[in-house]
């Protein structure tokens, strides 16, 4: 009863799983003997449930079985991306709102702080990008200095890990052509890079969700993650449900200026602040990444990063947060040096 020594992929562990495991297979579970009556990998119309792996048995006895599988690598760090504020109030209740406020005000110097326009190309980011705001992950662990703990109870984590409240379509399941009640809630867990060589290997491995959320689940983390648009190639990632979003503005100096608003997280796409900023960069003539950095002043320190003022060579100053002098609070840009 060995295992498969090759590292797969998520895809190919569930593909395997299914593979030897089809119709007819023999297996033994809590003290009673089975055969698979039907095996396949769920889906639904739009998304996906999670269930990965969906085997239905029956025993000897005539007792019926279902074990609906989610499948996770060892590696394996994201629990949901793109998260919106339908499947937030699923997963948290109608106080998501708040918890999330909560927690981006304890993240708060660092969203306002940060770089959010790039002249130049910055890693993975291309020259020209923009920052539009922040879409929400979900994470089993902290992933960067955008990220802190969401769920630590063990209803609210069972939820991310089972999906008992996700939309109907996604926990009715369709299975082999056939929609099946409940198929799309996993009630098992399998965490492995891969995949026994036996049917019964197979389900030795599993551990029934509770127990998994109950004795090894790691809290759940918030993970922000940057939305940007980018000039060269005139678009952002489709309309991603943002947490925080960025205003910018030009200011009466040409320089680009922002804001950051989390007061109704998840409320609003990327498509708003993307053909804001779109227009913005429009309207002033800029078309290029060299344009851009003119309205930064590129020939200093533009990151957003730093806490102190930076002085440009055309007299310019960063500034992170001023007070203006009709109270309201600015965040974020270059303003000409009073002397």
């Amino acid at each position: 009863m060995g295992d498969t020594k090759q590292e797969l992929s998520g895809q190919d562990i569930e593909h395997e799983i299914v593979r030897r495991m089809p119709v007819g297979t023999r297996f033994s579970y809590g003290n009673r003997d089975y055969t698979v009556t039907d095996s396949g990998k769920p889906s639904s119309v739009s998304g996906e449930p999670k269930t990965d792996v969906y085997i239905a048995a029956t025993s000897d006895d005539g007792h019926d079985l279902e074990l609906k599988i989610s499948c996770k690598k060892d590696n394996a760090d994201f629990l949901e991306n793109k998260v919106s504020a339908d499947r937030a109030r699923q997963l948290f209740g109608d106080g998501y709102e708040d918890r999330l406020r909560s927690r981006c005000d304890d993240m708060k110097s660092n969203l306002e702080s940060r770089q959010k326009v790039f002249p130049t190309k910055s890693g993975r980011i291309d020259a020209g990008s923009i920052t539009l705001g922040w879409r929400l992950d979900l994470m089993n662990k902290q992933s960067g200095d955008l990220s802190m703990p969401l769920a630590t109870s063990f209803d609210d984590k069972m939820e991310v890990y089972s999906g008992a409240l996700l939309p109907e379509d996604k926990r009715d399941a369709i299975v082999n052509g056939h929609r099946i009640s409940d198929s799309g809630v996993a009630n098992q867990f399998y965490k492995s890079s891969s995949v026994p060589d036996t049917p019964q290997g197979i389900v030795d491995s599993l551990q029934p969700m509770e127990d998994y959320v109950r004795d090894d689940a790691p809290d759940i983390y918030m993970a922000l993650k940057a939305v940007n648009y980018r000039l060269g190639k005139d678009k952002w990632d489709g309309n991603r449900p943002l947490v925080a979003t960025c205003s910018w503005k030009m200011d009466a100096d040409g320089m680009l200026r922002n804001s950051v608003d989390y007061s109704h997280p998840l409320a609003q796409g990327a498509n708003v602040p993307g053909e804001k900023v779109r227009t913005t960069l429009h309207e002033a003539g800029i078309t290029s990444a060299d344009g851009l950095a003119e309205h930064v002043d590129s020939r200093s320190d533009t990151s957003v990063s730093g806490r102190h003022k930076r002085r440009s060579r055309s007299g310019m100053v960063w500034v992170d947060t001023y007070v203006r002098s009709d109270g309201a609070t600015v965040h974020g840009h270059w303003r000409r040096n009073a002397h």
